[in-house]
């Protein structure tokens, strides 16, 4: 007995802590039974316990008060939704953990937490009923919270769903139907994408098998977009019915934030790794890439009427087209355009009928002319010690073409950027230029500006916008190296790496002013594909198919996104004073003969490789070097262009704007690239000439969605709708 009230002694004793305040009293003068023992614990157990809570006092918090986030948490895009996961892209700085918060209607569903190995997320949950749900996620490293995004569970295969088809019917691999058209794809070993439409655009689904290695991950680019994914895309959805959608695709160890590394002063988690991507063959990486034209056209909403990126005349196909596709067209006097690429079977008469200024045909005026990329074997030059008279009769011996670029750089006789032997060439060559007396286009290297100028992330560049023009000339090291001995500073692109694509064309916006406002012409020097293959560059972007007997399909290069393309080429002659598409490629040929390849891959080799075996014709897949950009570029230089010349000569500016209710403002020095370039948002220009404004919108940082914009112009003000990285370009009457 005496073990059994020790025993009830520690029990109730615990009976104290567990249930808070709750006390257990014994009948007074009475010994409590083994069997009612039993019967009054259960009592107590089941009753609800009475708890007192103690007063609450004041404490201060304990460990340390989180700073503000540098930047962020900024959701940009929301894809991927199914029932228990959803794939996110945010912007943040110093954000090293988060809370995630999904809410309907104003009550928390789910919530948890995430570390950031990157900007894109894959968040998991457990199942949401199929319906519209807003996501917030909130710094837990730093104070930041980002403004709630809503998307959408679609309802699953089989219930009726008013945007999502119960049975989605996917593109035909050939007969593609009126909705789309596939501009050109690679072999569907490594990418083979399918399209379901919805109301506002489609669904995208990779349906090829190609499995991946222990580590890696899958990187999609969606017009300049990187999404990140263990698993094939499935029914992602993109926001769109208009445009070319270009998705390219590869793979990369997981966690990688870099398929680039531009400097070395880049974070440590970027390439160069040898082991980032995986690949086999000549110089090529595993991958796909297709390109599709959207033929249906998205809802016009506000009073800005956003200019059409791919006109009529436009048809997608697989070669240059605006040569005998686009209607006559000039460009603005004092302006330039040219195309190194030609077709067969047109001639120099319709392409200038369509506003090219300088060709490469010989039996054009010198004037005329596009002079290729001049390096030191074409100069005669043999040696980096001649004398200044050397390298001036090496400058008489090159005809006056009308638009002119060297690459005294490269070669067995390298010059340096630079150096007074180029300068004395380009002294030379001014000299002779000023005799014959016509307009031209000289510039001292194909590289430009950014050959010798530290991109806008390395270096404050924000001096130059106050100071003078012959200040410029004297202080920046590019101006003082040529003086007075050029008239013409070449802004080059040769295809931006997706993660990059922000902060490189905002780099490329600077190099325009920044060239204008020392007084030189500046002019836009690219082609149409992604330069990778270089030190420091993940050998990505480019594609190699195994096919059975060892044969391969394989290129060196993936082409570059029209839409880029297309930003390229208007913001050539909106900052700047002309285009040239510099492409060091075969003729292109309207029977889509290129690089020497026939219609008959069975026939054909490329770097000793036999193409393909299996196939008799490529029917509407890519060719191993297609064109795809060239007629983005016009459209940007010419189509666009064109339609704004009723501002032609006005003023232009920075304007202050408005995204989804929130304003951003302008730089009193006009420094407003390299803002947008730090805070990763958009930016906006007019030019006006009385009446008539023409607006400029262009956000490189931007997701896959649509945004609510506006702006006020003379106290007028006009508002639309935004979608993703293309160009937006409207006239409005003040």
């Amino acid at each position: 007995m005496k073990r059994i009230l020790l025993g009830l002694s520690l029990l109730f004793v615990t009976l104290g802590v567990v249930t808070a305040q709750t006390s257990v009293f014994f009948p007074p003068g009475r010994l409590a039974s083994e069997e009612y023992v039993r019967h009054y614990v259960d009592s107590v157990l089941k009753a609800r316990p009475v708890v007192s809570l103690p007063p609450v006092i004041p404490s201060t918090p304990e460990g340390p008060v989180l700073e503000p986030c540098k930047a962020g948490p900024e959701i940009r895009s929301i894809g991927s939704v199914t029932d228990q996961s959803l794939v996110v892209v945010f912007h943040g700085e110093k954000v090293l953990g988060m809370d995630y918060q999904i809410s309907q209607s104003g009550t928390a569903r789910r919530t948890g937490k995430i570390e950031p190995k990157s900007n894109t997320l894959t968040i998991g949950y457990e199942t949401l009923s199929p319906g519209t749900y807003t996501l917030q996620l909130i710094g837990n490293t730093c104070q930041g919270t980002s403004e709630p995004r809503e998307f959408t569970v679609p309802k699953s295969v089989g219930e009726t769903s008013p945007t999502v088809p119960t049975n989605p019917a996917p593109i035909p691999d050939r007969t593609l139907g009126p909705q789309y058209t596939y501009v050109g794809r690679t072999d569907t070993t490594y990418l083979d994408i399918v399209l379901a439409p919805t109301d506002n655009g489609y669904l995208i689904t990779d349906r090829a098998s190609f499995p991946l290695r222990a580590g890696y991950e899958y990187w999609y680019s969606i017009n300049n977009t990187v999404v990140k994914s263990a698993t094939p895309l499935k029914d992602y959805a993109y926001h769109s019915r208009s445009g070319v959608l270009s998705i390219t695709k590869h793979h990369y160890i997981t966690g990688l934030d870099y398929t680039a590394r531009w400097n070395t002063s880049e974070p440590g988690n970027t390439w160069y790794n040898q082991n980032a991507s995986y690949s086999w063959g000549q110089r090529s990486d595993v991958g796909g890439q297709s390109i599709l034209l959207l033929n249906s056209d998205d809802d016009v909403q506000g009073d800005l009427a956003w200019l059409d990126i791919t006109p009529g005349w436009y048809q997608g196909e697989h070669t240059m087209s605006w040569p005998y596709r686009a209607p006559a067209n000039s460009v603005t006097s004092g302006k330039m355009l040219g195309y190194n690429a030609s077709v067969a079977g047109i001639s120099s008469k319709l392409r200038q009928s369509r506003g090219e200024t300088h060709i490469t045909d010989a039996s054009l005026p010198l004037s005329q002319q596009l002079g290729r990329v001049v390096g030191c074997r074409v100069l005669g030059i043999t040696t980096t010690t001649g004398s200044r008279d050397y390298y001036r009769a090496a400058a008489d011996r090159w005809p006056l073409h009308g638009a002119a670029a060297f690459e005294t750089n490269e070669g067995e006789i390298w010059l340096p950027h630079g150096s007074t032997q180029v300068r004395q060439i380009m002294e030379r060559l001014t000299e002779r230029y000023k005799q014959a007396g016509y307009p031209y286009f000289l510039s001292p290297d194909y590289g430009g500006y950014g050959f010798m100028t530290k991109p806008i992330w390395e270096a404050d560049q924000r001096w130059k916008y106050s100071a003078s023009g012959p200040e410029l000339i004297i202080r920046d090291e590019y101006f003082r190296s040529y003086g007075g001995t050029i008239n013409t500073v070449n802004v080059k692109n040769y295809g931006s790496d997706p993660v990059d694509f922000g902060r490189s064309i905002y780099n490329r916006l600077s190099h325009y002013e920044v060239i204008k406002r020392a007084g030189y012409k500046a002019i836009g020097f690219t082609w149409n594909f992604l330069e990778i293959f270089q030190q420091g560059y993940a050998p990505g972007f480019a594609w190699q198919n195994n096919i059975s007997g060892h044969t391969v399909l394989t290129s060196s290069l993936a082409v570059l996104p029209y839409e880029e393309a297309v930003t390229d080429g208007f913001v050539s002659m909106w900052y700047g004073d002309g285009l040239w598409v510099w492409d060091g490629q075969s003729t292109r040929n309207r029977d889509a003969t290129t690089l020497n390849l026939s219609y008959n891959p069975a026939k054909t080799t490329l770097n000793g490789l036999r193409i393909r075996a299996d196939r008799t014709t490529f029917e509407g897949e890519f060719q191993p070097e297609p064109d795809a950009a060239l007629d983005g570029y016009y459209v940007g230089a010419i189509s666009l262009t064109s339609q704004c010349r009723q501002t032609e000569g006005g003023e232009r500016r920075y304007l202050p704007f408005s995204i989804d209710g929130k304003s951003y403002g302008v730089e009193p020095d006009g420094s407003d690239v390299l803002t947008a370039n730090r805070e990763k948002r958009g930016i906006c220009q007019v030019r006006v000439k009385g009446n008539q404004a023409t607006v400029f919108f262009l956000d490189p940082y931007a997701g896959l969605e649509w945004r609510n914009f506006s702006v006020s112009i003379g106290g007028k003000t006009f508002s639309g709708r935004v979608f993703g990285k293309r160009p937006h370009v409207a006239n409005v009457t003040l």
